[in-house]
């Protein structure tokens, strides 16, 4: 593998998100994962790679939310291929119009980021399908030399 001494800088921090909504029985292709996208378009990570400092997910609907488990996944080959990095659970509930859901939240932060390699796609996926969904928020820094 080649090696090279190029700094690498950062070329930028920005947002992600994910709507999943069907469930996830498979874990090693992308059926029923979503990709995540930044400022409306599909979002990978820069030439150096990419961190999250910040990657959390709450459920969409209101009343009785069954416990599901919330997943992140990334993917070398546009999504033939996943791994995942990433597994919380969420908690069985009851949401209203006075009672937020509650948030599962994947600690990343800039002190102990997620990272990802260069041009990798970050998935999100549920174990339980929901018809409102689970909305995947995230905070990303990209890299290039």
């Amino acid at each position: 593998m080649a090696t090279s001494n190029d700094p690498i800088f950062s070329t930028g921090f920005g947002n992600l998100v994910a709507k999943a909504t069907a469930a996830k029985t498979t874990f090693t292709d992308a059926t029923n994962a979503v990709r995540f996208t930044s400022a409306g378009a599909s979002w990978e990570a820069g030439a150096e790679g990419a961190i999250l400092t910040r990657m959390k997910a709450r459920c969409l609907g209101a009343g009785s939310i069954g416990a599901t488990v919330c997943y992140i996944f990334t993917s070398a080959d546009d999504g033939a291929t996943l791994c995942l990095k990433g597994a919380k659970l969420f908690t069985a509930q009851t949401v209203s119009t006075t009672v937020p859901s509650a948030e599962v939240d994947f600690e990343a932060s800039f002190d102990d980021p997620i990272q990802l390699a260069p041009g990798e796609w970050l998935y999100a996926a549920v174990s339980v399908a929901n018809v409102t969904g689970f909305q995947f928020e995230g905070s990303f820094e990209d890299f290039a030399a």
